[in-house]
């Protein structure tokens, strides 16, 4: 086990490499949008938050429900109901691509984390937040269920547009890219016995994962190993 001036070392030698990725990064101190960048999950959020705010515009009172997966009782359908999955998702490309070949297995992919970003940390001053990225290209789905086809194509539609009114709202939640790739063929369901009509919607979305390191929580693994 490594004693107390080693563990010093490690963190005075890995704090000293943030400093020189950070001194020679480009975007350091500089913010890419309002928010911090958001993952696949905080995407999905989103949606659900995009869905509660088209509708309280809209005055609905009869309110759609959003989840992850379709209801096992099919007695739980007593409304319209959106749910959202992942279909596809690898490192992001590095090359500047249309979101159409996104995804394509030729492309060279960002393997592992990148430097972002150092500011002072607001919390403890005279230290450091070091920030690390990783761009991640994805192909999400939401199905739309409903009791008849009618209502089911109606609200696909609206849920198109929807996503389209609040494009910006993904781009200043952290969102890097979001765009409407298609929709699927109609589906008709019948569980339970009970017909369910699906309109399938299809997106692609380019998302980051932030990895912060704190220069406080290292400097305490110096303390921690000198008292040991």
């Amino acid at each position: 086990m490594a004693n107390g001036e080693q563990i010093k070392a490690l963190v005075n030698n890995f704090i000293a490499l943030l400093e020189e990725r950070s001194a020679n990064s480009p975007v350091s101190g500089r913010h890419r949008s309002p928010k911090d960048a958001v993952d696949i999950d905080g995407f999905f959020k989103l949606v659900g938050d995009v869905i509660a705010l088209q509708e309280k515009n809209e005055g609905s009172k009869n309110l759609l429900a959003y989840m992850e997966d379709y209801p096992e009782e099919d007695d739980n359908i007593d409304r319209e109901v959106i749910t959202f999955c992942l279909v596809d998702r690898k490192p992001g490309t590095f090359e500047q691509k249309g979101f159409s070949a996104a995804l394509a297995d030729g492309n060279i992919r960002q393997r592992r984390k990148v430097f972002r970003d150092a500011q002072e940390d607001p919390d403890y001053p005279g230290n450091k937040l070091y920030s690390y990225g990783q761009w991640y290209d994805n192909i999400v789905e939401f199905k739309v269920y409903a009791r008849t086809n009618k209502v089911a194509n109606r609200r696909a539609l609206w849920l198109e547009e929807a996503l389209d009114i609040w494009e910006w709202f993904f781009a200043a939640s952290g969102v890097s890219k979001f765009s409407y790739l298609g929709r699927d063929r109609d589906l008709v369901l019948s569980p339970g016995n009970r017909k369910v009509s699906c309109r399938t919607l299809r997106y692609y979305v380019r998302t980051e994962r932030l990895t912060t390191v704190r220069e406080q929580i290292l400097r305490s693994l110096t303390i921690k190993g000198q008292n040991s």
